[in-house]
C-alpha cells in the first residue's frame, strides 16, 4: 500500500483538484480473498475502481457505505445489467466497457469462433490476426452491434436492430467474455434466401413490432433487463422494419434495406478544412454504396487512392482486425463496405485533392484545404 500512497501523492502535487481512483481486479490477488484485498486496495482512492466485479457491489456497499463506487472495466455483454445497477443505485456513479475503440495488441480477444466440439473459448488469437476487436468502434472508426446496444441503453436512441444467421445443427458459437455475438446491422445476407434469422430489436419501449415487405411478422414485449426483443425470420431480400409500440416517449423505428450490387465509392470529411500543420488531420470516410445510396455491408473491394496538389501525407485502412497490410497503404480493401483515409498537412498551405477508384464502380474525389 505504500506503492499507492506514493502515486496518490504524486497525482495530487500535479493536481489536486481530482478525484484519485484505481482499476481493481480480483485476479490481481490470487493469494487473498477479494473480502481481504479491497480494503487495502481501495485505502489510497478517493472512488472505488472496480473490473470486471459487480457481484462485489452490494456486499461491498454494505460493508462500506461511505464507498463510492466505479465500474472502471465491464463486459460488453454486460451493457445493460451494468447500466441498470449503475442508474439504481446512487453510490455507483459510472462504467467504463473494456473498450471504447479497438487497439492493436492482445491479438483476437473478442474472437468469436463457430465450432461443432466442446472445446473451450480461445482466449487469443494466432495471426493474421493483430487487433484485440473487442471496441465498440473499430479502428476505421465505424460502429459495431454493441455500440449500437449502447445507444438504447444510454437513452441516445430510441430503437435499434440488428441481425443473425441462425447457426447449422450441431453448430456452436463461442466467444470471450469481451466477445459479441455473430449480428450485423443489416439486412443484406446473400447466400441465406428461405433460411431463418435472428432479429433482435433493442429498445425501451415495452412493445416492438417487426414486418417485412410490408408483412406483418409480430409483435412482442421487451425483456427489461436487457432492451431486446428476439424474432425468428426466414430472409428473403427487401425491407425490414422494427417499429416502437405503447409509448409515445419512445416513439421510432428502425429500417434495414437489402442493399443492391455495389456501384459507387462515396467520400465524406469529418473536415474539408485543415491547417496547414502537420498536427492536423482529415479523416475520410469510404463506402461502397449501390445505385441508391444503400451501404453495400459484404463489399470487400480493393481501392485505389491518388493524390494530387499540396504536399500532405495520405494514407488508408479499414476495421478488419486480420487485415495485415500496412496502415500507409494506397490500394486498401473495404471492409463491411468501410474503409478510411486520413490527410496530413505537411506545413505547406493549398489543396490536396483525394480520388478513390475501384475496377468496375463509379468512383469519387474530393478536395481538402490547408491553410
Amino acid at each position: 500500500m505504500d506503492v499507492a500512497r506514493m502515486l496518490r501523492e504524486v497525482i495530487l502535487a500535479h493536481d489536486s483538484t481530482r478525484f484519485v481512483s484505481a482499476g481493481v481486479c480480483d485476479w490481481d490477488y490470487q493469494r487473498y480473498s477479494w473480502e481481504e484485498m479491497s480494503a487495502k486496495a481501495f485505502q489510497s482512492v478517493d472512488i472505488a475502481g472496480y473490473n470486471y466485479l459487480l457481484r462485489h457491489y452490494d456486499e461491498d456497499h454494505n460493508t462500506y457505505p461511505d464507498r463510492i463506487i466505479m465500474g472502471t472495466e465491464s463486459f460488453p455483454q454486460d451493457v445493460a445489467k451494468v447500466w441498470n445497477y449503475t442508474e439504481q443505485h446512487n453510490f455507483c456513479i459510472g462504467d467504463f466497457v473494456w473498450t471504447a475503440i479497438d487497439y492493436v495488441g492482445e491479438a483476437g480477444l473478442a474472437n468469436n469462433i463457430l465450432t461443432n466440439g466442446n472445446e473451450g473459448n480461445q482466449q487469443f488469437m494466432d495471426w493474421p490476426w493483430f487487433n484485440a476487436w473487442c471496441g465498440d468502434i473499430d479502428l476505421a472508426g465505424n460502429k459495431k452491434p454493441q455500440s449500437y446496444l449502447r445507444d438504447v441503453v444510454w437513452r441516445r436512441s430510441n430503437i435499434e436492430m440488428a441481425v443473425q444467421p441462425a447457426l447449422r445443427d450441431g453448430q456452436k458459437e463461442k466467444y470471450t467474455g469481451w466477445g459479441w455475438r455473430r449480428e450485423e446491422n443489416h439486412w443484406t445476407w446473400d447466400g441465406h434466401e428461405g433460411q431463418p434469422m435472428t432479429v433482435r430489436v433493442y429498445s425501451r419501449a415495452p412493445r416492438v413490432s417487426l414486418s417485412l415487405n410490408g408483412r406483418f411478422i409480430g409483435e412482442q414485449e421487451v425483456n427489461r433487463d436487457n432492451y431486446e426483443a428476439i424474432f425468428t425470420v426466414n430472409y428473403e431480400p427487401g425491407e425490414l422494419v422494427a417499429k416502437n409500440l405503447g409509448s409515445r416517449a419512445q416513439a421510432g423505428a428502425r429500417v434495414f434495406r437489402t442493399a443492391g450490387a455495389p456501384a459507387k465509392v462515396v467520400l465524406k470529411a469529418d473536415r474539408n478544412q485543415i491547417s496547414a500543420s502537420h498536427n492536423d488531420l482529415a479523416y475520410v470516410s469510404i463506402e461502397v454504396q449501390d445505385k441508391e445510396g444503400n451501404l453495400c455491408p459484404n463489399a470487400e473491394l480493393p481501392l485505389k487512392m491518388e493524390v494530387s496538389g499540396a504536399k500532405a501525407i495520405v494514407l488508408g485502412g479499414n476495421g478488419n482486425p486480420t487485415d495485415m497490410e500496412s496502415f500507409r497503404s494506397l490500394t486498401p480493401k473495404t471492409f463491411h463496405g468501410q474503409a478510411l483515409a486520413i490527410v496530413q498537412a505537411q506545413d505547406e498551405s493549398g489543396t490536396v485533392t483525394l480520388k478513390l477508384s475501384c475496377e468496375g464502380l463509379e468512383g469519387a474525389e474530393m478536395n481538402i484545404e490547408m491553410e
